[in-house]
């Protein structure tokens, strides 16, 4: 079962790392300290190389992660007993390694032993047990065992449900939920938990990435249900959440903007998608400048949006503009100069100026040639 099958969390490792300097300035002595760092015997130092697994796994250094989660799983087994949070984490670590290069069958009894740890030593709501039980959960859908995976996971969001509305962990099994449903081929059921994902995004007001990305693949659901409407809604109060939230020129914001405009753009309403998209082009050109690549495939999706709405002589005229000064700033040959020329092109053609057209066509391609085999119309 690899990382990229399965939506698995990252593993628990005590403490974040920053705190866990922190804790060891203020409260441990200076032979606490030396232990942490040299790896002699210590309760702290034990949570220090649990922190240092995730670390090795971020690097993409997993057989480094797995020896050294087993030494720390020994060690806290050792020093702490078998029912310490420590040794529970370091527990749920180790089958979330295992995971990462074993099978999704042959991970699930490390995983069940390390939900059912956690759930008897420190009850169904703490976070390490919602975890555990969600990468289980998790494991049993990877290994096609969907009713149990869903049982699971709709226990473990009403255990998760208890830490109140909006808490990370409850909408982190909601997701998963919503996966596994997905799975299972139930995408009708996917849907309405994510449905109650986004109502809990609005209600307690997280912006996070993580968070809102989560949100896309509803707004697509939605739309091959049917309900276009229901979509444009979410993205509507969305984007008053979050730009009230980060601002109007915040990257998360410009980013729902864009969607919600192409939302409205494919339900044929291109005169309200409009001032979104000059909006978040505007937002692109102030916060990364206007010569920026992002700055100038944002104009040039205005100027589709203006040739939707019959605008087509603002579009040419916008293009046109836009093409002259990025061609001169990056080059006829950069990726978002020639997306510019195709779109002139197009609007061209909408115009009914065929020769216009094939004259930026031919820049266009001419560009290509140029950059692919050294060809040009001199040569």
């Amino acid at each position: 079962m690899s990382s990229a099958s399965l939506p698995i969390r990252l593993p628990v490792c005590g403490v974040p790392h920053a705190a866990t300097v922190r804790r060891l300035l203020q409260r441990v002595d200076g032979d606490a300290l030396d232990a942490a760092i040299s790896g002699r015997d210590h309760p702290i130092a034990v949570e220090a190389r649990l922190n240092l697994v995730g670390t090795y796994l971020a690097a993409d250094r997993p057989d480094e992660a797995i020896a050294l989660c087993e030494r720390s799983l020994s060690d806290a087994e050792r020093l702490l007993g078998t029912d310490h949070p420590t040794t529970l984490a370091a527990r749920s670590n180790l089958a979330h390694l295992h995971a990462q290069t074993t099978s999704a069958q042959e991970v699930i009894p490390l995983l069940a032993r390390a939900a059912g740890d956690c759930e008897r030593v420190l009850g169904p709501a703490h976070p390490y047990t919602l975890l555990a039980l969600g990468n289980l959960g998790l494991a049993y859908s990877g290994a096609g065992r969907h009713s149990e995976a869903i049982a699971l996971l709709l226990k473990t969001v009403s255990y998760a449900r208890r830490l109140g509305r909006g808490h990370p962990d409850y909408m982190a099994a909601l997701r998963s939920l919503a996966w596994c449903y997905q799975e299972a081929g139930r995408p009708d059921e996917a849907t309405s938990v994510m449905e109650r994902f986004a109502a809990e995004v609005l209600e307690s007001g997280a912006h996070d990435s993580e968070t809102i990305s989560a949100l896309f693949p509803l707004v697509g659901a939605l739309f091959r249900a049917e309900r276009g409407g229901a979509a444009i809604d979410l993205l509507e109060r969305l984007l008053t959440t979050v730009g009230e939230a980060l601002g109007q020129d915040h990257p998360q914001t410009l980013q729902v903007g864009d969607a919600l405009a192409y939302c409205l753009l494919q339900t044929g309403r291109a005169r309200d998608a409009i001032p979104l998209f000059e909006r978040s082009a505007a937002g692109y050109e102030r916060r990364l400048g206007r010569h920026d690549g992002e700055t100038i495939s944002a104009w040039g999706v205005v100027a589709i949006a203006y040739t939707e709405a019959d605008r087509v002589g603002e579009a040419i005229t916008l293009l046109e503009a836009l093409v002259s000064e990025s061609a001169r700033e990056l080059g006829a040959d950069h990726p978002a100069v020639r997306e510019v020329y195709e779109t002139l092109a197009i609007a061209y053609l909408k115009a009914g100026r065929y020769g216009a057209a094939a004259r930026a066509i031919g820049r266009m391609t001419g560009g290509t040639l140029r950059r692919r085999w050294g060809w040009s119309r001199r040569g």
